[in-house]
């Protein structure tokens, strides 16, 4: 099946708009998916940056157009707006298979990350003027 790249981003609303518009995929660093996604999306040149959102903290320093934000959908109080300006698309990928050194792996932790995170990333996405949100689950 092709990826989601395949696609170009959206057009630009206006002439003082970007021209490439930046996209963010979250938990992206933290599964195999997440992370080729980042990576085939950084190397398509459609997105003028590509935001990782992640709950762990980041070992090294992404290569541009890659950049690392330190962002637990699962934490009520996570500052989601300032991890969203100016993004154009969100990637969500299922944070269920995150290695998420937090987690206990009961029903209630994924049920905490995957249905509460995803509610708060979606208030924040329609919050910020996100346009475009694509879900991979399991």
């Amino acid at each position: 099946a092709p990826m989601a790249t395949a696609e170009p981003g959206p057009a630009s609303p206006s002439p003082l708009a970007p021209l490439r518009p930046a996209c963010a995929v979250t938990f992206g660093r933290s599964t195999l998916l997440g992370r080729h996604l980042a990576a085939a999306l950084a190397a398509s040149r459609r997105w003028s940056a590509v935001a990782v959102l992640d709950p762990s903290p980041s070992a090294a320093s992404p290569a541009a157009p890659l950049a690392h934000v330190t962002v637990d959908l699962s934490d009520p109080a996570a500052a989601l707006g300032p991890a969203l300006a100016g993004v154009a698309a969100v990637f969500h990928v299922d944070p269920t298979s995150a290695a998420d050194a937090a987690a206990d792996g009961s029903f209630l932790s994924l049920h905490r990350v995957a249905a509460e995170g995803t509610r708060r990333l979606l208030a924040a996405c329609r919050a910020s003027g996100v346009r475009r949100v694509v879900y991979t689950g399991s």
